[in-house]
């Protein structure tokens, strides 16, 4: 979107324009589909943990609060309510319902006590797994900080920054919808791709002597 200039709202209107358009960026497209291709590696551990570490047969699942269960028993609740509500005055007005009428606090709060006792309960469970994963995480982290520190790690934090830094320069300098809108800017990637390729293996090179990319198959 950004080489085809829709964030300025520019696209041609004309259908044979536009595909001449698209044609332009064809070449930038795969430079920068190349760069993220030179990233050096960094230990897998970095990122990744084992699959196969014994400490992961246990699966564990991730405990959650059963919305839908709490909101049936409101449901049941606020039905109970609800026929008591409607039946006030026949309740309150025969003496013969007394006990109806004083049965309904007593099932009423033991609708809501159920429903606070397994909201809490859940919670609780949650709260506890995720502060296992937390520290779980940190005794991790811990572990395999010094991996950080690899030379790889470097390289890929500033092989990062420069990739970032190249895409931020790479601009539309012309409308005339052929090689000549990314001139400047294909000459930048092109710079980049090359200060990430080996110098000493001129086989494995991505140009030819006249700039344009190998096709190897």
């Amino acid at each position: 979107m950004r080489l085809l200039g829709l964030y300025d709202q520019n696209l041609p209107v004309f259908k044979d324009v536009r595909a001449k358009r698209l044609a332009s960026i064809e070449k930038m497209n795969k430079l920068v589909t190349i760069m993220p291709r030179l990233m050096p590696k960094i230990p897998s551990r970095v990122f990744i943990l084992d699959k196969n570490d014994p400490e992961w047969d246990d699966k564990m699942i991730y405990p959650i609060v059963d919305y839908h269960s709490l909101m049936y028993q409101f449901s049941y609740w606020l039905l109970f309510t609800g026929l008591y509500c409607y039946n006030w005055n026949v309740l309150h007005a025969n003496k013969r319902l007394r006990h109806v009428k004083n049965f309904y606090p007593i099932v009423s709060g033991f609708f809501l006590y159920n429903m606070a006792f397994d909201y809490n309960s859940q919670l609780y469970k949650v709260n506890l797994f995720e502060n296992y994963c937390k520290v779980r995480a940190q005794e991790l982290f811990n572990e395999n900080k010094y991996m950080l520190k690899h030379e790889h790690f470097k390289q890929l934090v500033y092989f990062n920054e420069d990739m970032k830094d190249t895409l931020n320069r790479v601009h539309r300098q012309a409308n005339n919808h052929n090689s000549e809108d990314f001139k400047d800017s294909e000459l930048i990637v092109q710079d980049f791709i090359r200060r990430y390729s080996d110098p000493e293996n001129p086989d494995t090179a991505l140009f030819r002597p006249d700039g344009r990319i190998k096709i190897l198959n």
